[in-house]
């Protein structure tokens, strides 16, 4: 956009200083969405301890798994199987190895994501839940960060209302510092995050079914 911005408010930017204001806006706005991301990533490996160990895409596909619902898995993995051109692991190898198990169900998502990506049309849906999930992981990955910083504010604005009298500005700002440490305890949880990765998974599937309607039309 910083193209666009000089082009409409050429004089804005005629002082140095405004430029360095701006570049370094910029820059500290991608630097926290790449390390924001890269955190979300490094975490995630604890959610799916929390999650069984699986992604919610994964387990609906497990045969071992009694959670799944089965009409819905016996369909999805023909449809997968066919798109993904090799059958899936069946109950017995999933027991005998579910680590290579797990990689051939994984592999075949990603299979399925990529016909997804290049057919975004089969589901206008899938991408904002994607973004949503990515939001929500990534939030909950910073969970002990934002609730150091919103104890250390309510405690700080106490503190000084205490010693110093109570105004209208640490009022706010040991209320609102209550409120988000309360959001960061009971709203950013694992099972929240696993919503949204199950809203995802079921737009995915959405897909595959439908790239197997197309598939299966008579020409």
């Amino acid at each position: 956009m910083s193209p666009l911005l000089v082009l409409l408010a050429p004089t804005a930017l005629i002082e140095p200083q405004r430029w360095l204001a701006a570049g370094s806006g910029l820059g500290a706005y991608v630097l926290a969405a790449l390390v924001v991301r890269r955190i979300g990533r490094w975490r995630e490996p604890t959610l799916l301890a929390r999650w069984n160990g699986d992604y919610p895409t994964t387990a609906a596909l497990r045969l071992t798994n009694p959670h799944a619902d089965p009409v819905a898995r016996e369909r999805r993995r023909a449809g997968l199987e066919a798109l993904y051109g090799r059958p899936l692991p069946t109950a017995e190898e999933e027991t005998a190895d579910p680590v290579h198990s797990t990689q051939r169900i994984r592999d075949a998502e990603r299979r399925l994501r990529a016909k997804a990506a290049a057919q975004p049309a089969t589901s206008p849906l899938l991408a904002p839940e994607n973004r949503h999930y990515g939001f929500m992981r990534n939030t909950w990955a910073l969970k002990p960060f934002g609730l150091l910083v919103a104890m250390a504010v309510l405690w700080v604005a106490m503190a000084l209302s205490w010693r110093y009298g109570w105004t209208t500005p640490r009022t706010v700002a040991a209320s609102w510092s209550a409120i988000t440490a309360l959001a960061w305890l009971l709203f950013f949880r694992p099972r929240i995050v696993h919503a949204a990765a199950q809203d995802y998974a079921e737009r995915l599937f959405d897909v595959l079914d439908q790239l197997s309607t197309e598939e299966s039309k008579p020409e």
